[in-house]
């Protein structure tokens, strides 16, 4: 059935001691944004040599309709222009400074296309996308952004969520094959209808909830999803979630959170399997692990 999950992909509901025993990808938050510039192509690089499974990348709509990867609705924060992402169209962004902020020696970095970020997943076969589609997207350049993960051959790939129940109806229609997740501010049997209303395949809540009530996480996995939880940082925030089984945890520092469930297994760090990640809309579980670790000079270059 569409959306459903394979039962090597979704947990079981057998409480959290059991979920505790495998590993949570570790999704980067915007990439490696503690050691890069957030939503660029250095940052993204560094998430793959760090070891992320996931990278995590939010994306407005420009002018003219494509897609820009950036998480603030203005480029003021972040580059050294500004304006509304919606009011600029590709050509203007694409002379923006988007590192120079952050540090200048990165200097010169772009705001990334999502193209610029398939081909990044081209080089790097084993890490997947975590794609949020920021506010309500017009229905032709949403379905454009599909058809360019379609063409690549990437959509096993890509996960895409959104706090909006219209975007994540019109990813379902048009692209049945990409798995969906939806962004969750609370937690209620609201929510968990919605998902089900929707088909998808994720339920990712604030880090906070699943702290504050660990049964989130059962919830979750009874009613057949994954819960990817957003965005804790510091060690004291991952080890109850761990505890509690999250499928995945999306934060600002993975290589840190890498090292932190490598020293948590202890001996078995260098054979204990991370979670699986999200099926296809088939039902089926796309294949692969966690990405090489390539120099981050040359992922971002190459």
């Amino acid at each position: 059935m569409t959306g459903t999950m394979s039962t090597s992909a979704a947990p079981a509901a057998q409480g959290g001691d059991a979920h505790a025993q495998r590993d949570p990808l570790v999704i980067a938050h915007r990439g490696d944004s503690l050691v890069a510039p957030e939503n660029t192509m250095a940052a993204f690089a560094a998430a793959a040599a760090g070891g992320a499974d996931m990278i995590e990348i939010d994306l407005h709509m420009s002018a003219d309709g494509e897609g820009i990867v950036i998480h603030d609705g203005t480029v003021d924060r972040t580059t050294d222009a500004s304006g509304a992402v919606g009011d600029l169209d590709v050509a203007e962004i694409a002379r923006f400074d988007a590192g120079s902020w952050f540090d200048p020696a990165f200097g010169g970095q772009h705001v990334p296309l999502i193209g610029d970020v398939l081909e990044l997943l081209e080089r790097h076969p084993r890490v997947r996308l975590l794609l949020e589609f920021k506010d309500p997207w017009d229905e032709g350049p949403l379905r454009r952004v599909l058809g360019e993960i379609q063409d690549a051959g990437l959509a096993e790939r890509v996960l895409v969520q959104s706090f909006f129940p219209p975007v994540l109806q019109t990813l379902r229609t048009h692209a049945t094959e990409i798995p969906r997740g939806l962004i969750a501010t609370r937690f209620d049997e609201q929510v968990l209808a919605t998902c089900a209303e929707l088909d998808v395949v994720a339920c990712n809540p604030r880090h906070t909830l699943v702290a504050a009530d660990p049964q989130i996480v059962d919830q979750v996995h009874a009613a057949g999803l994954q819960i990817m939880v957003w965005t804790p940082n510091e060690p004291e925030q991952w080890e109850p979630l761990v505890a509690a089984g999250v499928d995945g945890i999306i934060t600002d520092r993975p290589d840190r959170l890498r090292g932190f469930l490598q020293v948590r297994d202890g001996a078995h760090s260098s054979s204990s399997a991370p979670s699986e990640v999200p099926a296809t809309g088939d039902g089926q579980v796309p294949a692969g692990g966690r990405g090489p670790v390539p120099a981050v000079a040359q992922a971002a270059q190459g």
